[in-house]
C-alpha cells in the first residue's frame, strides 16, 4: 500500500512496509478506510473497525454505492448513496 503526495514524494518512505504503514494508521484516533477504484474497501484502520464492526466486511465485498451498507443520516434516517460524496478517487501513478 503506498500513496502519492500533492508534491510528488511518496508514502510511506523507502524502506517502510506494509505492516510499518497500518501501525502508523492504527494510531490515529480516527477512523480510515482505503477504498480501492472499484470502490470496496481495501484497508481499514484500529478506529475505523471498531466503528463499523462487521460492516466493514460488507464494504470489502461490495461496492461503495450498492447500497449493502446502508448509510445513516446524523438523525439516524436512511441517506441515499446517491446523496452522498462516496466517490473520492486520487489517480495512482
Amino acid at each position: 500500500m503506498g500513496f502519492a503526495s500533492p508534491n510528488g514524494h511518496s508514502f510511506p518512505p523507502a524502506g517502510w512496509g506494509r505492516d510499518d504503514l497500518e501501525a502508523l494508521l492504527d494510531h490515529i484516533p480516527a477512523g480510515i478506510v482505503i477504498h480501492g477504484t472499484d470502490s470496496r474497501a481495501l484497508y481499514a484502520n484500529r478506529c475505523a473497525r471498531h466503528l463499523l464492526g462487521d460492516a466493514i466486511g460488507l464494504m470489502r465485498r461490495y461496492p461503495a454505492d450498492s447500497g449493502a451498507v446502508p448509510l445513516l443520516r446524523p438523525d439516524g434516517s436512511p441517506l441515499q448513496p446517491a446523496l452522498a460524496d462516496l466517490q473520492r478517487v486520487s489517480p495512482a501513478r
